[in-house]
Order: C-alpha cells, then structure tokens, then sequence
C-alpha cells in the first residue's frame, strides 16, 4: 500500500516484505524494489499481511 494515498499497489504472495516489494516491483515492470520511482514511495509504502 502506499501510505500517503492509501492505495493498494499489488496483492501476492511473498515470503517476507522485502521479496513482497520485489515482486511489487516486478510486476509493475522494474528489476526490483530498488527501481520503484521516488514518488511511489513518498509518505512510504507499507507492506501488510493480508489473510483470506
């Protein structure tokens, strides 16, 4: 989630927050979290467990 907005970037299965932002990464089309705009991560991005 990105935190100033409140929206949800991505849903998926990872196995820490970490690879849980790769993967966000990922399928938004960058190598990893490393790559992610500086705008997305403005106010911060927040990783949550979300259980079905």
């Amino acid at each position: 989630m990105q935190a100033a907005t409140g929206a949800i970037l991505w849903i998926g299965s990872a196995l820490d927050p970490l690879r849980a932002l790769d993967a966000m990464a990922r399928t938004a089309g960058y190598r990893d979290r490393n790559g992610i705009p500086a705008h997305l991560y403005a106010g911060g991005l927040h990783v949550e467990e979300v259980e079905a």
